[in-house]
């Protein structure tokens, strides 16, 4: 066939375009993929803190009650505060198994994302991170609109489209077919003569309707969908943005405000029951309340690293 109606040219072009749209869309799933993996690494790190952390309150409260068990032993404090320490010390325990499960699924989950399982337990390391100025709402979605691969692979799609439906124009006028050989007869001496012939099919029927149809149809598709991830990624931007930096704030405020204080609290409620202003239970309480603050502020530093991962996946940024 002598391709001279560019049909096969604009063919080749559209499955390059398609070729394209599938690349786009592998790079989103990489994508996906990298952000999951710094969840599950955020997550890994979140459930190591908790549990020291719980393992060290846990410590204490031993500790404390090894001090208790000797002063009554020398009759300086009753049995009950002794027992109420051990009691305290044994839920944090209960608290700290649980955070060791947690721990435990957060490491297998960190691990599968690796072809081979690296020896030994594994353990998220990180370093202290400044916080980073959020570029305005337009310029994340300009910055999405120019590099989300999603929407790169939907504008291959409408190129490919495009060409389709082109070529199915062109199914309109023929194109010649040249025919060359030999031939043969076993009559008389048997000669041989060559045979060459140029055939022109005419499409009085098939003028590429079918076609030009699926590929406006599909050109529309298309146009719809892009239509709708841009305003998804609007929403999604906006959303993830204006999380974040509620999450940011609710961080540094109980940073500021309750967790910075824990500490401060247990040494005071340890000096007062020395003196003997405090009773063993309130002694336990502000033990507890410190515990409790800074587990809490673990997890509202995990929310606000989520949400910037998040956020970044959305946007490109």
């Amino acid at each position: 066939v002598l391709p001279l109606t560019g049909r096969r040219g604009l063919d080749a072009r559209a499955a390059s375009a398609r070729v394209d749209a599938v690349n786009s869309r592998v790079d989103d799933e990489i994508r996906r993929l990298r952000a999951d993996l710094r969840t599950a690494f955020t997550d890994l790190l979140a459930a190591q803190t908790r549990e020291r952390e719980l393992a060290r309150s846990r410590d204490r409260l031993r500790d404390l009650a090894d001090v208790l068990g000797r002063r009554e032993a020398a009759g300086e404090t009753a049995g009950f505060d002794r027992l109420r320490a051990d009691r305290e010390a044994i839920d944090i325990e209960a608290d700290r198994a649980v955070a060791a499960t947690e721990r435990a699924r957060a490491q297998a989950m960190l691990v599968s994302f690796f072809p081979s399982a690296p020896g030994g337990v594994v353990e998220a390391v990180t370093t202290e991170r400044s916080m980073v100025m959020l570029p305005a709402v337009e310029d994340l979605i300009a910055r999405a609109e120019a590099s989300q691969p999603s929407l790169l692979a939907l504008g291959h799609e409408l190129e490919a489209a495009a060409l389709a439906e082109r070529a199915a124009g062109r199914r309109a006028i023929p194109e010649p077919e040249l025919v060359a050989g030999t031939k043969s007869s076993n009559a008389g001496t048997g000669d041989t003569g060559t045979v060459v012939s140029l055939h022109i099919s005419l499409p009085l029927f098939d003028r590429g309707r079918p076609e030009r149809a699926v590929a406006l149809a599909r050109a529309a598709q298309v146009r719809a969908e892009t239509a709708g991830l841009r305003l998804s990624l609007r929403a999604q931007i906006a959303g993830w943005r204006d999380a974040l930096l509620a999450r940011r704030d609710n961080a540094a405020a109980y940073r500021t405000a309750v967790t910075a204080n824990a500490e401060q609290i247990e040494r005071i409620a340890q000096v007062s029951y020395e003196a003997g202003e405090r009773g063993i239970l309130e002694l336990l309480d502000a033990y507890r309340i410190g515990a409790s603050a800074r587990v809490r502020q673990i997890a509202l530093d995990t929310a606000v690293r989520e949400a910037e991962i998040e956020l970044e996946y959305v946007s490109g940024w």
